[in-house]
């Protein structure tokens, strides 16, 4: 009877600890704008899969959104408070008033690119001339970056443009010919890319300043005040899991053809990618994308807050 007591007396010892080791990790909902994306799902599979959220101190839910402005009406309903997104999102959701702010830049993302079909005649900008480029919606940040590229290309009004919405409904465009490029992100298309499928003609990057910033992590600024640690933490996680990730493509390439990529495609991915570990914010990379956004009427001059009011850089001394 005695050893009973004891056995029981040790189990509920060891359940008591398991229980506080459970409480002592925060909770923490981390959002991503999209999750198809290798760009946005990397870390997320890295911080789960290597532990390094536990590591920092978490114990994190991921979820992932159709859309950053799906994701930023989650945030402005208070259901969650920290995830990655598009620079110009986080932009775009403080100038209408939702109040976040810029804590982290991954140094990821890429800039949209035209593309052709592979045995079209268009193969560098110049080509472009009086052609159809096939857009998701007008006003929207596809838009934008196209005008710009025309724009630094110089054929202002001389290139016709056409609303066609989601991505399949671009390519079958292209290739019935109904328009001559569609807009999107290498990594989007790298599949028809590296088969010769599609082309790519021109990017945005190859015009955009040196000093740019694409992926950042952004926080309610009623997080920052009420659990500054927690986000503390999650930048320390995702930081690990970025450095995880710059050390090892191999384990990245797998995980991208787990997704659905082919080897040749994830490979292609994989040269592109590359992920800040100390996610130190530029002010200056933050300024020319303010700058842009305006430039292009993505964000009213009247309500987009300064530079300095877009982020905090406490979290990445």
């Amino acid at each position: 009877m005695a050893r009973r007591y004891i056995f029981l007396g040790l189990l509920a010892a060891m359940l008591s600890l398991a229980g506080l080791n459970t409480m002592a990790l925060g909770q923490l909902k981390f959002g991503t704008s999209v999750g198809w994306m290798p760009d946005y799902y990397l870390p997320m599979v890295a911080a789960e899969e290597k532990g390094f959220w536990k590591e920092a101190g978490l114990e994190a839910e991921w979820v992932s959104f159709r859309g950053s402005s799906v994701m930023y009406r989650a945030v402005a309903a208070g259901s969650i408070g920290i995830g990655f997104t598009d620079t110009s999102a986080a932009m775009q959701a403080a100038s209408r008033g939702i109040p976040v702010l810029i804590v982290a830049d991954t140094g990821a993302g890429s800039a949209f690119s035209l593309f052709s079909l592979g045995k079209s005649p268009i193969k560098q900008a110049g080509d472009l001339r009086g052609k159809k480029i096939g857009l998701g919606r007008f006003g929207g940040g596809h838009h934008a970056y196209t005008l710009y590229m025309i724009k630094q290309a110089g054929l202002e009004g001389k290139i016709k443009y056409v609303a066609l919405g989601g991505m399949r409904s671009r390519i079958a465009a292209l290739k019935t010919g109904s328009v001559d490029v569609i807009v999107s992100t290498f990594a989007t298309l790298s599949k028809l890319v590296v088969t010769g499928e599609l082309r790519e003609v021109v990017s945005a990057a190859d015009y955009l300043p040196r000093e740019w910033c694409y992926l950042i992590i952004s926080a309610t600024r009623e997080m920052i005040k009420n659990n500054p640690d927690k986000i503390s933490k999650a930048v320390k996680a995702i930081l690990l899991a970025s450095a995880f990730i710059n050390g090892h493509r191999s384990w990245a390439i797998d995980k991208m053809q787990a997704k659905g990529l082919s080897r040749a495609a994830a490979e292609a991915v994989a040269k592109r990618l590359r992920y800040s570990e100390d996610g130190k914010i530029n002010r200056k990379a933050l300024k020319n994308v303010r700058k842009f956004l305006l430039d292009y009427g993505i964000i009213k001059r009247g309500k987009a807050p300064k530079t300095a009011d877009l982020y905090t850089d406490r979290f990445t001394r």
